[in-house]
């Protein structure tokens, strides 16, 4: 048994072509060995199956029939592959560097492959390879940066990271001029190592002290190994293997940081890829569960009122305006009819007047009722106690920063109409607590402010102050000097209201109620929780409508991002072929896709979240605005 043999290849045979009568047949007929420490150069002409033999021998074509032995220990295909990772490194003539990598990570990548822990030394050694291949100040660049030579030497320095027992390697001077490749074939010579390299450079094969050759016999090819220094015998030399004996890292760790670098790489395409997930995914149940969301909530609010009484006209605006107050032009009714609903004594009854605005929000004319039924609690001050004080919701005094005691006016309708009332004076009195209704949205006050704003009453005081504007309208303001001055002309059972809510936990009341209304001539008298579902079943019938079309467009996004990422991975198959030529195992590949794969979900993931939450804060808003 030869203690110094390395490698033996038993006799194989290898059919060159698709077709069994066409093309070239390798065969070796006797064992290939290659020694401990012995130096190979592989010559014969250009295409005549140098790179097939050598991956014969690697295993990167697949030959079922291969028997290797090494150290005369006969290797199974995983027991092979491990070797390929550890102890045989090869070089192609295609570098096989990695694009989104620079070249101080291109070098340590066989680290990360194995899952060896870096240490400095492994960076001390990157970058004496690279001083040693003339590439001295280069581990930043990026492989763009690089010229084919450059290339090549950077790609011999990651063969020797890991100082493997057997160095392989397919023209690694061939782009080099004749000062780097002497400088290359002369480091290769002082290694203690076994090298095995295919060259045509006329010094490496002079050079070298063993010349294999493939030669053609009778449409074969042989290779045949020629020692042209027989005189000199080789004697091995201690190598030293160090990172066998190191502490081993998370190799999940660096296949997260390859993705994390791969994805930043090929940026416009992943982000193609999540907006296509984003859009198909997080908009679809975004709006979903935001639908859900509203329905619940315009349904609670329905329903914390047993009957809601107006004029004639169409139902739907008179929920809308009496629950969200929303101006939707309603007819009027008159105090005249609150006051004969009071003297039947079914219910609470809370008469609403719904008609100017303050910045542009609504001005709610209620009793202080409105606030007990609706639950409404304050969160500083107290509830209006005269004509001329308000109550702002939570949102409307966090917008404008409005505190206790601050004044606002009420919106000029018409700025330009001199026969229009001048704006009235609001004193802030109390700021309600936040309850994610329209009320957090509004300005509170009682019937006779907002009929005051409607100039039904007038006092005969001197007007003072100014606004700032084109027309320099003054404003009306009531305090405890002139309230007793300000009358109402005519008679104050005609005065206007918007519709009158009914609270009731009694359904004989609700039922007497509406049979008293039900023929009245200009009246009419609904249950909001029945209203409010069937507009739900309204919106739900355009939601569905609006749900199936961004079903489809996210299945079509979603088939984009599939044609996409297919793509991606089409476009990277050198860079796969790559991780198996310096050893990363299937698994490995597949992992390093998994991951990728796994954070580009996590991303969208996130940014659906995103969009969920920022959907979610702002639904207020959009119930305000919609309704």
């Amino acid at each position: 048994m030869d203690s110094n043999l390395m490698l033996n290849i038993a006799p194989f045979h290898y059919h060159l072509g698709d077709h069994p009568q066409r093309g070239l047949d390798i065969t070796v007929k006797e064992d290939f060995r290659i020694q401990e420490g012995q130096k190979i150069v592989f010559t014969g002409r250009s295409g005549i199956g140098k790179t097939t033999f050598i991956k014969l021998i690697l295993g990167f074509i697949d030959h079922p029939k291969m028997q290797r032995t090494w150290f005369n220990q006969k290797c199974t295909q995983h027991q092979w592959d491990q070797l390929k990772t550890q102890e045989i490194a090869f070089v192609s003539q295609h570098y096989g560097l990695i694009d989104h990598l620079n070249v101080l990570e291109n070098i340590l990548l066989p680290l990360g492959i194995l899952g060896i822990s870096k240490e400095e030394s492994d960076l001390q050694r990157a970058l004496l390879l690279l001083e040693q291949v003339g590439l001295k100040g280069f581990e930043q660049r990026q492989v763009y940066e690089l010229s084919q030579g450059e290339k090549q030497r950077v790609a011999l320095s990651r063969a020797l990271i890991l100082n493997p027992k057997l160095l392989i390697l397919d023209e690694p001077t061939a782009h080099l001029d004749a000062q780097n490749a002497k400088r290359i074939t002369t480091l290769l010579l002082a290694l203690p190592i076994a090298i095995l390299i295919v060259s045509h450079d006329s010094e490496c094969i002079d050079r070298f002290p063993y010349r294999l050759s493939l030669v053609q016999e009778d449409q074969t090819l042989v290779p045949t190994l020629i020692d042209q220094q027989s005189t000199s015998m080789y004697q091995p030399t201690e190598i030293n293997h160090h990172h066998k004996h190191r502490k081993q890292g998370n190799a999940l760790c660096y296949q997260v940081f390859y993705a994390l670098k791969a994805m930043a790489y090929y940026q416009k395409r992943y982000f193609l890829v999540v907006l296509s997930i984003v859009l198909s995914m997080g908009l679809f149940f975004s709006i979903q569960a935001l639908s859900d969301d509203y329905q619940e909530q315009l349904n609670h609010r329905a329903e914390q009122s047993a009957l809601l009484m107006g004029k004639i006209g169409s139902r739907y605006d008179l929920l809308i305006s009496s629950l969200y107050f929303k101006d939707k032009a309603l007819p009027l009714i008159q105090q005249r009819d609150w006051e004969e609903l009071m003297q039947l004594d079914l219910g609470i009854t809370v008469p609403l007047y719904v008609k100017w605005t303050s910045q542009k929000a609504p001005i709610v004319a209620t009793t202080i009722d409105y606030f007990e039924h609706r639950k409404l609690r304050i969160k500083e001050g107290d509830l209006f106690r005269m004509n001329g004080e308000v109550v702002v919701g939570f949102d409307f005094a966090q917008k404008h920063q409005l505190q206790l005691g601050d004044t606002i006016y009420s919106d000029q309708s018409n700025l330009y109409d001199l026969a229009a009332t001048y704006p009235l004076k609001l004193k802030i009195t109390g700021i309600l607590d936040q309850s994610h209704s329209p009320d957090d949205w509004v300005v509170f006050c009682d019937l006779k402010t907002a009929w005051i704003i409607g100039g039904f009453a007038h006092g005969h005081q001197k007007t003072e102050g100014l606004i700032n504007d084109a027309s320099l309208l003054t404003y009306q303001e009531i305090n405890r000097e002139n309230i007793d001055q300000f009358h109402f002309h005519g008679d104050e059972l005609t005065l206007p209201l918007s519709s009158i809510l009914i609270f009731s936990d009694s359904a004989k009341e609700i039922t007497l109620l509406k049979g008293k209304y039900q023929r009245h001539p200009l009246l009419q008298v609904e249950e909001p929780r029945l209203l409010m579902k069937e507009l739900i079943e309204l919106i739900l019938q355009i939601k569905n409508l609006v749900s199936g079309l961004v079903f489809v467009l996210g299945v079509v996004m979603l088939l984009l991002m599939l044609m996409l990422l297919h793509l991606t991975f089409e476009f990277r198959k050198t860079e796969l072929s790559l991780m198996r030529e310096i050893g990363a195992y299937r698994f490995q590949q597949l992992m390093m896709r998994t991951i990728e794969i796994s954070l580009i979900f996590m991303i969208s993931i996130i940014s659906i979240l995103g969009i969920y939450l920022l959907f979610f804060s702002l639904k207020d808003d959009f119930l305000r605005y919609y309704f």
